[in-house]
């Protein structure tokens, strides 16, 4: 599964983005900002270029949308909202690959520890960024980690420029739809990367 959820990400973004600023897909980039769910109204317009890029092992069988549906469509939220009014791609892997070896992505807490330590090196106060972490983190739900994590996404993206692993997030964002367990293993893994 976590092959297809990042291959699939990958493959929107980049049919998204295309090579740059006359290629951005804003039309539906817009219907994913304007949609807080996947099954909103408003992401209709997303939906055909959302769907056709799910393996269909993973596609709805019920009009409920599944796991992979949900946690796709929220990264790629928060990619669509990161993107806004930036000419460069927001987008880079956080692994190294074949063809590329210096990638500059990093994961989105990983993201938000630069501004925390921006914040500590400039003796401004950090406390503020870390209860809003530390209230994700405690999070059970997927609707209130996705609302939690549009906040965090609009404070780093005022403060720095970075390049998130959206395919990484969308994986963390799957996971967090099970069991007490993995919703325990995701947190404790956004912990390692924002504190440690």
């Amino acid at each position: 599964m976590k092959d297809e959820l990042t291959n699939a990400t990958v493959n929107f973004i980049r049919h998204c983005y295309g090579d740059g600023e006359a290629t951005i897909r804003r039309d539906i980039l817009k219907a994913l900002r304007t949609g807080k769910t996947i099954d909103s109204p408003r992401a209709q317009d997303a939906l055909p270029y959302l769907l056709e890029k799910v393996p269909e092992e993973f596609l709805t069988k019920n009009g409920i949308p599944t796991n992979f549906e949900r946690a796709f469509y929220e990264a790629l939220r928060l990619y669509a909202l990161h993107q806004q009014g930036i000419d460069w791609c927001v987008y880079e892997t956080s692994r190294p690959t074949k063809e590329v070896q210096d990638d500059s992505g990093i994961m989105f807490f990983k993201g938000l520890k630069l501004l925390r330590n921006k914040a500590l090196e400039n003796d401004s106060d950090s406390k503020a960024l870390d209860r809003r972490v530390q209230t994700v983190i405690a999070m059970t739900t997927l609707n209130g980690t996705s609302t939690s994590l549009e906040q965090l996404l609009g404070i780093m993206k005022s403060k720095i420029d970075v390049k998130i692993d959206y395919a990484d997030l969308a994986n963390d964002l799957y996971w967090l739809q099970f069991d007490e367990n993995c919703i325990k293993r995701v947190h404790f893994r956004w912990a390692n990367q924002y504190f440690g």
